[in-house]
């Protein structure tokens, strides 16, 4: 949600003017505060984001689970997403971290001749449409509540929107339950000097359960308001390496403890994307460094730290 709300409120600024844990030895990101044991359980068969309960959809081609989480575990955030074979998206969410600001940049973006109020399930939510996505936002206390559908191409059928909000309700269940740990047959090691801030836990699977993609980022810094850098693994299941390479840009070979990486080169001689095939999958690392909203930087340091993260990578 925060960061769906993030991208929206950057979008209407400029139209108004316009990623814990892993297989790794590092604990740091850990598990949630209140996490339920971990379970046989697909993410199909979950129906809690945090304490809005939800109807999931009957039928979809993939489903995903991101969760937000301080470096002590405690998550801020959770999304549940599902994908349909038409290509619309339909995403609930429960956040901590929206602030009024920011909910009053949106509502004052969008208009207030714009913006309904649809009651469900004891809560007012304000709905409206922005291009060809619909967004149902609640904010409670400090709690904020969240539903995102972006319509197939072409169409303006709204009728699974209307129907995932008529079908939340509210409990006072704030557990979650967690996406099992590691990705595959990754192992890496987080440089114990640095500080997690928080992590982002996000797990695409089939709606039997197979996993489609798993990715971690971690956030670095004094806390999850003052970033000094991120990094992120993702792999890409049943993929090929040239399906996930940008034909924009340039790649070299770059041997790293006796692995073979496709690395981006950005022309200054700086790498910091790197891409390998194992098997039948796609294993990304990238430092993604600290971000205003317009531009990315990376630091010497991330640089440094990044490059302990690369040679502490293996495989099984």
């Amino acid at each position: 949600m925060k960061k769906l709300l993030a991208l929206m409120i950057a979008a209407l600024i400029v139209l108004s003017l316009a990623a814990c844990g892993g297989t790794g030895s590092s604990d740091n990101g850990g598990n949630t505060a209140e996490p339920t044991e971990p379970a046989e359980l697909h993410i199909s068969d979950d129906t809690d984001v945090l304490d809005m309960k939800i109807t999931p959809p009957k039928a979809y081609a993939a489903v995903s689970r991101s969760l937000d989480k301080l470096g002590d575990g405690t998550v801020f955030e959770k999304n549940l997403g599902y994908t349909f074979d038409d290509g619309s998206e339909l995403t609930f969410a429960t956040s901590t971290g929206v602030t009024e600001d920011e909910i009053g940049q949106i509502k004052s973006a969008i208009g207030e001749d714009k913006i309904e109020t649809r009651e469900t399930a004891g809560k007012s939510f304000f709905v409206f449409e922005y291009g060809s996505e619909w967004y149902a936002i609640n904010q409670t206390d400090d709690v904020t509540y969240g539903i995102q559908y972006k319509l197939a191409e072409g169409s303006e059928d709204s009728a699974v929107f209307d129907k995932a909000l008529e079908g939340v309700s509210f409990t006072d269940n704030k557990t979650s339950e967690i996406n099992e740990e590691g990705m595959g047959d990754i192992s890496y090691t987080l440089d114990s000097g640095l500080n997690v801030a928080s992590c982002y836990d996000d797990l695409e699977e089939t709606p039997d359960g197979e996993m489609k993609s798993k990715a971690y980022t971690w956030r670095f810094g004094k806390d999850k308001d003052n970033i000094d850098f991120r990094f992120v693994i993702r792999v890409e299941k049943g993929k090929k390496l040239e399906d996930e390479l940008d034909e924009k840009k340039t790649y070299d070979e770059k041997e790293i403890g006796g692995l073979t990486w496709t690395a981006f080169n950005n022309g200054d001689g700086e790498y910091y994307e790197y891409y390998i095939q194992h098997g039948g999958d796609v294993y990304i690392v990238k430092n993604i460094g600290v971000s205003t909203g317009w531009s990315t930087t990376r630091s010497d340091e991330s640089f440094e730290a990044f490059g302990k993260l690369m040679d502490s990578i293996s495989f099984k």
